[in-house]
């Protein structure tokens, strides 16, 4: 599919900030990093306003995060694929930092990679990205995880039925949230708000205490 993205203000109507195609999209250092297909295609970067497009990586990515001025990315290109890729925003350099790496669903935090196993979507796991040792964080999820997130010192799951909290070695496990509709993606975290959507509305539930409102797509 063709996928734009669009600013909303939760009072007028979305508003499309770029004609270039966005599929998956992060905020950093007041840019939007970027890719346009659905499969594969090196990491942009644009202002806020969707001018000054720039391509970011040589090498093509799948999926991306980033963590403080790098980027870390599934490369699928011959040779490091499946590997996690990390870009230097300063430096310019990309350096595989784990080999093979097979998932499309994690993160990067304080030294680790966070994530899930493909195919499966019911474990949750980390890797040392100076050792690569491998911990298992959770291990009886019964539903499958959309995406994670770390804030303040905790992770947070999206699966399709709720959000859940814990410490970031998996313990202290606790459910935050429950829908009552199947969540589809999101649980980016801004300040004390988590923003998801079930499709037909976008939720925003308090990291804290799960406390929710929603707003629907027009």
């Amino acid at each position: 599919g063709v996928y734009y993205l669009y600013s909303y203000d939760y009072e007028s109507k979305p508003v499309k900030v770029t004609d270039s195609t966005v599929y998956h999209y992060e905020f950093m250092n007041g840019r939007i990093y970027y890719t346009k297909e659905f499969v594969q295609g090196p990491i942009y970067s644009m202002n806020m306003d969707g001018s000054d497009e720039q391509q970011v990586t040589q090498m093509r990515a799948h999926s991306f995060v980033t963590e403080g001025n790098s980027i870390y990315f599934y490369a699928t290109d011959a040779g490091t694929a499946p590997g996690l890729v990390k870009y230097n925003t300063s430096t310019k350099e990309e350096t595989t930092v784990v080999f093979p790496f097979y998932s499309f669903n994690y993160l990067v935090h304080g030294g680790y990679a966070y994530y899930v196993i493909d195919g499966t979507y019911r474990s949750i796991h980390r890797v040392n990205l100076s050792n690569q040792t491998i911990e298992d964080l959770w291990l009886e999820i019964n539903d499958y995880t959309v995406s994670l997130n770390i804030s303040d010192g905790a992770l947070y799951i999206l699966l399709g039925e709720g959000i859940y909290k814990s410490n970031l070695d998996g313990s202290g496990r606790e459910k935050l949230f429950e829908s009552d509709e199947y969540l589809q993606t999101g649980l980016y975290i801004f300040g004390d708000r988590i923003y998801t959507t079930d499709g037909y509305n976008i939720i925003v539930v308090d990291k804290d205490d799960g406390t929710d409102y929603t707003f629907p797509i027009n």
